[in-house]
């Protein structure tokens, strides 16, 4: 069997398309969260305002909004105005992970080009480490530190960003991903406890932040064997499908699932597809073969189930067949495998 092992279990979804609290802090929160902080500068002293009149962080039509309407000439008597708008998002303790491989995504919505600015920060147990930045020439990248590292060469132009952390917590590696654009980085947090977000002083930075998700590698697999069968004197390929569960800290039997699906996508010659949806009714212990007979001894806290892919003759030749496994638990996670794709010979 040929098994596909990339898999990854969702265990945050935050789309915002709930109204969640937004609370109050003068400092960076221990508790999960949406916070807001609002400050502004005399001199060279900074206050915190108080009044939840002044907070800018909002939530609109699914994504949190983070309103700058600053300027440089406020002072404690500038009724209304704000210096700084901060925001933080705060993860769950049981969403702070400090082992296996973790995916942090978010997406940021820039309607303003601006130079200096480090509009989003990974909190991890030293503060705000590893920033995205747009450096003096706008263009967009990172920062830690002191040290800019851009990873476009001109300005970014106003849009949604999908900024995406991928920490190995296991082999002190970690992949930062801009849209299509990654960099290894050398950052190598014990844990990511969440997000920061600041506005400026200076000219008005108004943006906006949804999809934040958190993802950890599971051990889904999903494989196939090829195999012929006879049918009213023709001969036919039949592609079997498997999937490869083992259970683990977030399931660790089928009570706790839901819903099994084997997702096949059968794109023809003209690049038309196919979509087959097969919701699993049967999960075995062990390997089967295509008689329902065991081929393999059956092994603790691993469960296997199958669909098959019939009629392929000649006619399909060229067609590409891509298959992915999701699962569904009790709770809500899902667990998918991205699969593979076979293309018919």
């Amino acid at each position: 069997v040929t098994y596909d092992n990339k898999s990854y279990i969702t265990l945050l979804n935050d789309d915002f398309s709930n109204n969640v609290a937004i609370n109050k802090t003068s400092n960076i929160p221990t508790n999960g969260g949406l916070y807001y902080r609002i400050s502004y500068k005399d001199g060279s002293t900074s206050y915190d305002r108080d009044a939840d009149e002044y907070n800018n962080v909002t939530i609109n039509n699914g994504v949190v909004r983070i309103y700058d309407n600053s300027s440089k000439t406020q002072s404690s008597t500038d009724d209304g105005m704000s210096a700084t708008t901060r925001a933080y998002y705060i993860f769950n303790s049981n969403n702070q992970y400090t082992s296996s491989v973790v995916t942090y995504s978010i997406d940021l919505i820039l309607s303003t080009v601006n130079s200096k600015w480090a509009m989003l920060s990974f909190i991890d147990e030293n503060g705000e480490s590893l920033s995205i930045y747009s450096n003096s020439n706008k263009e967009l990248g990172y920062k830690i530190g002191d040290t800019e590292y851009p990873m476009f060469g001109s300005a970014y132009s106003a849009g949604t960003f999908n900024i995406k952390l991928i920490v190995d917590y296991d082999n002190d590696t970690t992949t930062l991903y801009m849209n299509d654009t990654s960099e290894n980085v050398s950052y190598n947090p014990n844990v990511i406890k969440g997000y920061s977000f600041v506005t400026s002083e200076g000219s008005a930075r108004t943006y906006s932040f949804d999809n934040v998700k958190i993802q950890k590698n599971d051990n889904l697999k999903l494989g196939y064997q090829l195999g012929r069968y006879t049918k009213d004197n023709q001969s036919f390929k039949a592609l079997r499908i498997i999937g490869k569960m083992e259970y683990n800290e977030y399931y660790d039997s089928l009570d706790e699932i839901a819903n099994i699906q084997i997702v096949v996508d059968i794109v023809n010659l003209n690049n038309v597809t196919k979509t087959i949806k097969h919701d699993v009714k049967d999960v075995y212990e062990c390997l089967l073969d295509k008689n329902n007979k065991e081929v393999a001894a059956k092994e603790d806290n691993v469960r296997y189930y199958y669909t098959v892919i019939k009629g392929i003759n000649d006619n399909y030749i060229g067609y590409k067949i891509n298959a992915k496994t999701i699962i569904t638990l009790n709770n809500g996670n899902v667990i998918e495998c991205s699969g593979f794709s076979y293309t018919i010979e």
